[in-house]
C-alpha cells in the first residue's frame, strides 16, 4: 500500500479540561466557548444566559445526551459540568447493575475498573464530536493532597482532579489541555532574614497551563507556566 504524506500544522477541535477552585468561576468560562452547549450534570449554571441539556439522574442518559450531541451539533463546543458528578452516575450504574451497595463492596479495585469502561464509553462519543469539528470542554473540582517527605513534619498540598485515581488519569490523557484556575497569592516574609514566608489570598484568578510540583495541568498549545484566567488566553488555540 501507498500513503500520502501530508505536512505542517492540522487544525482541529480541541479537548479541554478545566478545574480549581469551588466559585472561581469555571463553568462561566466554560460557557464562554464558541456555540458552547452544556450538559449541566450538576445543576449549577441556572445563572448563565446558554444552551444547555436537561440535567442527566443517571449514567444512560448522559451517554444518551452526548449520543444527541454527536448527531446535533456540526461545530461549537459542548461542554460537561461536571465530570466528578458525572463519575459518581457512572459509579452508581456500575453498583446498580452488579447489585453491590457500595464501589468498595467490589473489593480488590475491581469495581472502579468497572466505571473506568464507562468513561471509556463517554470519551469515545466526545471523541465521535471532536471528529466533526466540535470541541469538547470538561469542568471539574479540584481536590487537596497532603505530601509528606522523609525529613519533613508539614508535608506540602498537591493540587488535582477530584476524581478517582483511574478515570483522573483517563480524562488526563485524553485532554490536550489540563487548566487549572485559581487565585494568584503572594508570598511576604515573616522574618528578617527572608528565610519564612506567609501566603496571602488575592482576587487575580489565573490558569496554570503546566504542570508543577504541586499543580497538575499541561496543554499542547505552548503556553507556559500562569495566565490570567480568560477566554482569550485559549480562543488562539481552540478552533472556532
Amino acid at each position: 500500500m501507498q500513503f500520502e504524506l501530508t505536512g505542517g500544522i492540522v487544525k482541529r477541535a480541541q479537548r479541554v479540561l478545566i478545574y480549581g477552585q469551588h466559585g472561581i468561576g469555571k463553568t462561566t468560562l466554560a460557557a464562554q466557548f464558541p456555540g458552547a452547549i452544556m450538559i449541566d450534570v450538576e445543576d449549577g449554571s441556572g445563572h448563565i444566559d446558554v444552551m444547555r441539556y436537561p440535567k442527566p439522574t443517571d449514567w444512560q442518559t448522559l451517554l444518551y445526551e452526548v449520543a444527541d450531541a454527536g448527531n446535533r451539533m456540526e461545530s461549537g463546543t459542548l461542554v460537561i459540568d461536571s465530570v466528578d458528578w458525572a463519575e459518581r452516575l457512572a459509579t452508581a450504574k456500575v453498583c446498580a447493575d452488579h447489585e453491590m451497595q457500595s464501589i468498595e463492596s467490589f473489593g480488590y479495585g475491581k469495581g472502579y475498573v468497572y466505571v473506568a469502561d464507562e468513561v471509556r464509553r463517554m470519551l469515545r462519543g466526545l471523541d465521535r464530536l471532536i471528529d466533526k469539528g466540535v470541541n469538547v470542554v470538561l469542568v471539574a473540582h479540584e481536590q487537596i493532597t497532603t505530601v509528606t517527605m522523609p525529613g519533613d513534619a508539614t508535608g506540602y498540598s498537591i493540587f488535582g482532579l477530584k476524581l478517582s485515581k483511574q478515570i483522573a488519569a483517563l480524562v488526563k490523557e485524553w485532554a490536550d489541555a489540563v487548566l487549572y484556575c485559581h487565585y494568584r497569592q503572594t508570598v511576604v516574609a515573616i522574618d528578617k532574614d527572608g528565610t519564612r514566608g506567609r501566603a496571602l489570598g488575592g482576587t487575580e484568578r489565573v490558569m496554570q497551563c503546566t504542570h508543577t510540583t504541586t499543580i497538575d495541568a499541561k496543554n499542547r498549545w505552548g503556553i507556559d507556566g500562569e495566565v490570567p484566567m480568560s477566554i482569550e488566553q485559549i480562543m488562539p488555540h481552540v478552533a472556532a
